[in-house]
């Protein structure tokens, strides 16, 4: 099997054991109460589940009702838009819930999710949680919306009056956005804990990515990679600023306006969708004209602009909008995908996945739009997918690349290293350490010649390879061995001791005294062999190749008079 069906199988079964788990351990497997005219009754409460208080509070518009006391009131449900009663998202309120039939002995928990952009919390008139500070006008008060949970018990009649208050002076929705979880403490800070860690999980993940990608980019130029490098970090924003709002965990001292993390999401969002339809657009299969290039380039450039500028109505009426690009968006890309499958440039199995994906995740995001886990998780697979096939892209590139440099400096008939990488070795003193000992060996085959000319170029080439091949097995790995021409040959040798060197010819020599068997011929082959130390700190080392060379000769010419 190729390695990139193992990577894209190991990946399914990846996905499918995340998504198991996720089905098994959703902090969002809850139960829905709804309460009727600001009253709840807890019946048939079980231990290990959680609730929604879901159904009609009490609301007081524009009142605290613990310090201003109770005026008129209204009720409303949890997660409706409070501005049918305030006329506005901007403004401020309090929410009234009363529960009966609680357990005295039970410690409760209560996880407050989305909750305006500022809220303080209240059980039986004690302050029980507070986040961000809450104000009657937009000068005083100062938003939070991260994830808040508290702990609070009933008084003896087994009743506790819950009493939510909330300013929302620069967000896009105001009040109880999400209805609040009522559970027991353990099963709430399950729920807070395991959304958490999630999310943490799965921004760090993309981070790391994100820097992978960038790092890939650099090295190789691959414009695939940068556009993998910016979506991981896109949708790490869009996780860091939604969800539990861990940014805020995240970046205590910086104080982050509650509008720039707003704007951070929408940023985020909107960019997703261009740089994900860039990215598709680098694959064979997603032949983009210039036209659709064109178009995808627009909101790259805008997306920055509106976001700063817009005022939060014209960012929600954006988002509305955008909301219906990203379906049409999606069916393009599925039609492109069925084209490439037709063309037969996608693989079914591949096209099945990503139209999956791409529909799953629509899906999730309009009609779940609170399993944002699940969601989290399918744009990270979307991006460990894709980032497969740039991983595959950067493997071969690089493969590429090192049989390239190899073909450079590497002799095609013996193996060795030739003459072109030696020379490069004469300006680069780096390549040798200055506190080792080196020997330069510059080495000729006696009566080569005859023999090429006796038995032809062939036997030549073969004798040529069985004496690098010896010469290999008579030196170290860290020793160096060059062709230099013909049948001359350089090692410059790595030794412990300088007199290490007589050690290295002595298997030299031995090696060369067997014949060479080839068929029916034995050839009797000899070595004519000169060296000089080589100290990489103070010698040049095209003089001392020269100077080896000439010792050679000597010893070639010694040879001849016996």
């Amino acid at each position: 099997m190729q390695r990139s069906n193992i990577a894209f199988f190991t990946l399914i079964l990846f996905a499918l054991s995340m998504a198991f788990w996720l089905n098994a351990n959703d902090p969002q497997d809850e139960q829905f109460l709804s309460a009727q005219k600001g009253q709840l009754e807890i019946s048939d409460f079980q231990m290990e589940e959680r609730y929604r208080l879901q159904g009609e509070w009490v609301f007081h518009p524009n009142r605290f009702v613990q310090t201003d006391g109770i005026t008129s009131f209204t009720y409303l449900e949890s997660n409706q838009d409070w501005s049918k009663v305030l006329g506005s998202q901007q403004g401020y309120g309090s929410y009234v819930l009363h529960l009966t039939k609680l357990d005295p002995n039970i410690i409760y928990g209560l996880l407050l999710e989305e909750a305006g952009n500022s809220h303080r919390v209240y059980v039986n008139d004690d302050l029980v949680m507070e986040n961000g500070k809450i104000a009657k006008n937009a000068l005083i008060y100062k938003a939070a919306t991260y994830t808040t949970k508290t702990a609070f018990v009933s008084d003896a009649q087994g009743e506790a009056r819950i009493v939510i208050e909330i300013a929302n002076f620069d967000g896009i929705q105001g009040g109880l956005i999400k209805a609040p979880l009522l559970g027991t403490i353990n099963a709430i800070d399950y729920v807070y804990e395991l959304t958490l860690m999630t999310e943490v999980f799965i921004f760090a993940s993309l981070v790391a990515l994100a820097f992978i990608f960038l790092f890939l980019h650099f090295i190789v130029n691959d414009v695939r990679s940068l556009y993998m490098a910016i979506l991981s970090a896109l949708v790490a924003l869009r996780i860091a600023t939604t969800g539990t709002h861990f940014i805020y965990m995240a970046l205590p001292y910086f104080d982050l306006p509650l509008m720039w993390i707003i704007r951070m999401e929408y940023l985020s969002v909107f960019l997703m969708l261009p740089v994900m339809l860039l990215l598709l657009g680098t694959f064979d299969a997603f032949p983009y004209s210039k036209t659709v290039t064109k178009l995808i380039y627009a909101p790259i450039i805008l997306a920055p602009l509106i976001v700063t500028f817009a005022t939060e109505g014209m960012l929600s009426a954006i988002f509305q909008a955008f909301q219906v690009v990203l379906i049409i968006s999606a069916l393009y890309l599925i039609y492109l995908i069925f084209q490439a499958y037709r063309n037969q440039k996608v693989k079914l199995a591949r096209m099945i996945v990503i139209a999956v994906m791409i529909l799953t995740a629509i899906l999730f995001n309009r009609m779940y739009n609170e399993k944002t886990n699940i969601t989290y998780f399918l744009l990270y697979l979307f991006i460990l997918f894709v980032g497969t096939t740039v991983l595959r892209r950067f493997s071969l590139i690089r493969s590429h690349s090192e049989r390239l440099a190899s073909t450079v400096k590497i002799d095609p008939l013996t193996g060795l290293f030739n003459r072109g990488h030696l020379d490069q070795l004469l300006t680069d003193s780096s390549a040798f350490d200055a506190q080792q000992h080196y020997a330069v060996i510059f080495l000729d085959m006696n009566n080569f010649k005859e023999i090429n000319d006796e038995y032809g170029h062939e036997i030549g080439d073969q004798v040529l390879r069985i004496s690098a091949k010896r010469l290999r097995n008579s030196c170290h790995e860290s020793d160096r061995i060059f062709r230099f021409g013909g049948d001359e040959f350089v090692i410059i040798a790595r030794l412990k001791e300088e007199m290490d060197v007589k050690k290295v010819i002595k298997r030299i020599r031995d090696n060369f005294m067997e014949p060479i068997a080839l068929n029916h011929l034995y050839l009797k082959i000899s070595v004519a062999i000169g060296y000089t130390p080589y100290d990489p700190s103070v010698d040049d080392l095209k003089e001392v190749i020269t100077n080896s060379d000439m010792r050679m000769y000597e010893d070639k010419r010694k040879h001849k008079k016996t």
